[in-house]
């Protein structure tokens, strides 16, 4: 989650659309990280399976307003976005069924 975090702040401060991200220390220890985001809590999504959907909401120093989501199936990262993110389950259940899909299942 770390890394994939970094490399979305990377994409946004290179983009320009987001002033003062090149003040965030991205190569230091998450530490550092702490006066920029702060994890507000973590869901586990509604969705049978034996890998868990979960979501984590940030808030972020740099949109205080829609903060920030990540949401993953175990240690994979699907979706970075705003806070909202972090609980799309219709993403997570669409993942669900492509990975069933892949399996041969339905």
């Amino acid at each position: 989650v770390l890394s994939a975090l970094s490399a979305h702040v990377v994409r946004l401060r290179d983009s320009g659309d987001i002033p003062n991200l090149e003040d965030l220390p991205l190569g230091s220890p998450v530490a550092d990280w702490s006066p920029w985001i702060r994890l507000n809590g973590l869901c586990l999504l509604d969705i049978p399976s034996a890998t868990p959907y979960v979501g984590l909401d940030f808030s972020c120093r740099w949109d205080e307003e829609h903060g920030l989501g990540v949401l993953c199936f175990g240690t994979e990262v699907l979706e970075i976005g705003d806070a909202e993110t972090a609980q799309d389950i219709d993403r997570a259940s669409a993942h669900r069924q492509a990975v069933l899909e892949a399996l041969g299942g339905t």
